[in-house]
């Protein structure tokens, strides 16, 4: 307490006089204290907030970097069985179907994070994620189909389905990355 006050004094906010303790003094040497614990304890607790923030965000970005990771490995073996299996010349078109499958791994990750937190804490997790996410994920797989597919034939990117592609990825990583952390507290 008495460090607090001396704190007071050299910062000019108390006069000299408060260190003569008389009745009166006293009683304001006492609210002094009151309204200096008050304001520390909502500092340590603001602080411990932004922590707590801290913290689900680095969550948020090291489970969308697994979830990534996760859908670009099996795209891979995904591809090369399409390949084996219907004789299409994807090395052909490598650079432009990496793109629309990076583009397609991103919507599918950034929703799939979300929805997972979401599913999580229910009963039927392996029920509902899948009920969650599939219609909003229709943009996005929609859209790659319909990239890959004008691709395949033309030998070029089609635009809509690909603008499209890349609102939707803007859309979920956008909503993900500001509502996980509601979604973990709740």
């Amino acid at each position: 307490m008495f460090s607090r006050l001396i704190a007071l004094y050299k910062m000019e906010r108390i006069p000299p006089e408060t260190f003569l303790l008389t009745s009166a003094s006293y009683l304001e040497l006492l609210r002094i204290d009151k309204f200096l614990r008050v304001i520390i304890n909502f500092d340590a607790r603001l602080i411990d907030t932004y922590r707590y923030q801290v913290v689900l965000k680095s969550r948020f970005q090291e489970e969308l970097i697994q979830e990534m990771s996760r859908v670009s490995s099996s795209k891979r073996y995904a591809q090369a069985a399409f390949e084996l299996a219907f004789d299409v010349p994807l090395l052909e078109h490598a650079a432009p179907l990496a793109g629309v499958l990076v583009l397609g791994a991103v919507g599918l990750a950034g929703a799939g994070t979300l929805f997972g937190a979401v599913a999580v804490r229910t009963r039927f997790r392996e029920l509902v994620l899948p009920l969650l996410l599939l219609p909003l994920l229709v943009p996005v797989l929609i859209s790659a189909v319909r990239a890959t597919a004008g691709l395949l034939e033309t030998g070029a990117l089609p635009a809509a389905p690909l603008r499209l592609l890349l609102v939707a990825d803007a859309v979920f990583w956008i909503a993900s990355y500001v509502l996980f952390e509601f979604v973990l507290d709740e």
